[in-house]
C-alpha cells in the first residue's frame, strides 16, 4: 500500500512538472546606446501578474548590462527609473546581443525572433505616432481635414499590407501567435440588421460570441501566458462576456478547460484552475464560494485535473464541506432565536472588538440603517465574536456570542471578521459578503426581481 502512494506521488509530480511552462536559461547582453542611467529594471509578465519585477541590472564596466538566468519564454519590458524604454523576448535563442540606438534604431545579433519583433515594433511605433500627429493637426487646423485624413488613410493601409506581409513570412514569431489569438471572433451576421444588434437575438448573439471566443488562441504555444494578453483576454471572457452569476462563470471556466485541453492547452488549463484554488478559497462572498465549490465537484472530483495531488484534493474537499451549508438558499441557524424577527430582510452582521476592517467603511452600513432599512423593511444584527461582550453598541439589536459555541451549535467557524449575511423574511439565505456597501446593492436587486 505504502510503495502505491509512492508510485502516485511521482506520477503527479512528473505530471505537474509537464503542465508547468517551461524555463530555459539565457544570456542576453544589452547595449543602451546614449543611456546614461547605470542601471535597468526588466520587467515579465505571467498570467494575472501584468507586470513585475523580473530583475535589476547594473551596467557592466563595459557598458552593457547583462541579464542571465533561468527564464520562461516570453515578453519582457526594460525601463528606467522613469520610463519604459523597450521590449524584447526570450525565446529558443538562448545567448543573443541587442544594440538599442536612439530614434528608434537597434541591431540584434543571434536571434532572428527578435530581430522581426523589433522590426514589427519600430514600424507599428513609428505609423502610430505618424497619425497621432496628422490628428492633432486636424484639430489645430480643421481647414486640413481632407489632406490630413488622406494621409492618415494611407498609413493605415500600408502599415495593414506590412502586417499582412509580416504574419504570412513568420508565422511563428510571437507578434503573429499574439494578433492571431487577441483577435476577436468574427461578428455572424444574422445577429445583426442595418448594422445594429438586433435586440430580440440579443442572449443568442451572446452566447455565440462566448462560445466561439477562444476561437483564434492558439492554446500550443506557451509564451503567451508569459505577455499581459492572455490573462486580460481571460478576465474579458469571465467579466464581461460572460452573464455575472456563480453558475454562468463556471460554466465558462468548464468551457475554457475543455477548449484549451482540446487543443494542447493543458498548460493554460493547470494555470487558469490552480489561480482560482488558490485565490477563491480566501474571498468570502457567495459568488466566489459556490464557483470553487463547482470546481471541486466537478472538476477535481471528476479526475479533470491529474496534476492536483491527493492530498490537496482532500483538503479542498473539506473547505467546501464547511462552505455548502451557507451557500444561497440554505435556511441559516436559528441563532438566539433568529427565526423570530419578523422582517423581509435579516442582516446578520459578525464582528469583534479588535477587528479593525470592521470599522473600515463603518459609515455605508450606518447609511442603509438611517435611510433605506425601514424602506426595505430590513432589519440588522449584530452578533460580538468573542471570549467576553466588548463595549461596541450599535444602534441596531446587538449580540454576542463565544466562537466556540457558534461553532459548536451552529457550525458556523467565523475566520475573519466582519462576515455578512443578508436572509430572506424565512431566514434562507440570498447572500454573503464582507461589504458594507453590499448590503443596499443586493437588497436592491432582490427589490427589482
Amino acid at each position: 500500500m505504502k510503495k502505491r502512494y509512492i508510485v502516485i506521488f511521482v506520477l503527479f509530480f512528473i505530471f505537474s512538472n509537464l503542465l508547468t511552462a517551461q524555463t530555459n536559461h539565457y544570456r542576453v547582453k544589452l547595449w543602451i546606446h546614449q543611456f546614461e542611467d547605470s542601471t535597468i529594471y526588466v520587467y515579465s509578465s505571467y498570467g494575472e501578474k501584468k507586470e513585475f519585477l523580473l530583475d535589476s541590472l547594473k551596467m557592466t564596466d563595459e557598458g552593457s548590462f547583462i541579464l542571465e538566468g533561468d527564464y520562461r519564454m516570453g515578453m519582457l519590458v526594460v525601463a528606467s527609473q522613469h520610463q519604459k524604454l523597450f521590449s524584447f523576448l526570450l525565446d529558443k535563442n538562448p545567448n543573443f546581443t541587442i544594440d538599442i540606438y536612439p530614434y528608434g534604431f537597434y541591431e540584434v545579433k543571434g536571434c532572428e525572433e527578435n530581430q522581426k519583433y523589433l522590426e514589427y515594433q519600430k514600424i507599428n511605433k513609428e505609423h502610430r505616432e505618424f497619425v497621432s500627429q496628422c490628428e492633432t493637426g486636424i484639430k489645430k487646423n480643421p481647414a486640413s481635414r481632407d489632406s490630413l485624413s488622406l494621409l492618415i488613410k494611407e498609413s493605415k493601409a500600408q502599415f495593414a499590407k506590412f502586417q499582412e506581409d509580416f504574419f504570412k513570412q513568420y508565422p511563428n514569431n510571437l507578434m503573429t501567435i499574439l494578433y492571431r489569438s487577441i483577435k476577436n471572433p468574427s461578428l455572424n451576421p444574422k445577429f445583426f440588421s442595418n448594422g445594429r444588434l438586433i435586440k430580440e437575438k440579443g442572449l443568442e448573439y451572446a452566447y455565440d460570441i462566448r462560445s466561439r471566443y477562444w476561437e483564434n488562441f492558439v492554446f500550443s504555444d506557451q509564451r503567451l501566458l508569459s505577455t499581459p494578453y492572455f490573462y486580460q483576454k481571460f478576465k474579458k471572457y469571465t467579466e464581461e462576456i460572460t452573464m455575472q452569476s456563480a453558475d454562468s462563470v463556471y460554466v465558462a471556466i468548464k468551457d475554457f478547460i475543455d477548449t484549451a485541453n482540446s487543443r494542447g492547452g493543458e498548460v493554460y488549463s493547470k494555470f487558469i484552475i490552480d489561480l482560482y484554488l488558490e485565490k477563491l478559497p480566501f474571498m468570502p462572498f457567495s459568488f466566489n464560494e459556490s464557483i470553487y465549490v463547482q470546481i471541486v465537484e466537478n472538476l477535481l472530483n471528476q479526475g479533470k485535473t491529474p496534476w492536483v495531488s491527493p492530498s490537496e484534493i482532500d483538503r479542498h474537499n473539506e473547505n467546501i464541506e464547511a462552505i455548502k451549508p451557507f451557500l444561497p438558499s440554505n435556511k441559516f441557524p436559528n441563532i438566539n432565536n433568529l427565526d423570530s424577527i419578523d422582517s423581509k430582510y435579516t442582516v446578520v452582521l459578525f464582528h469583534s472588538s479588535t477587528c479593525e476592517s470592521c470599522k473600515k467603511n463603518f459609515n455605508d452600513l450606518l447609511d442603509f440603517y438611517n435611510n433605506y432599512s425601514n424602506k426595505y423593511n430590513t432589519r440588522i444584527v449584530s452578533i460580538e465574536i468573542g471570549e467576553k461582550p466588548g463595549e461596541i453598541t450599535h444602534p441596531w439589536t446587538n449580540w454576542h456570542i463565544n466562537p466556540q459555541e457558534l461553532k459548536q451549535r451552529y457550525g458556523i467557524d467565523i475566520i475573519r471578521t466582519p462576515e455578512i449575511y443578508i436572509l430572506d423574511r424565512e431566514k434562507k439565505i440570498l447572500n454573503k459578503t464582507v461589504i458594507y456597501s453590499h448590503i443596499k446593492t443586493a437588497i436592491e436587486g432582490w427589490e427589482t426581481l
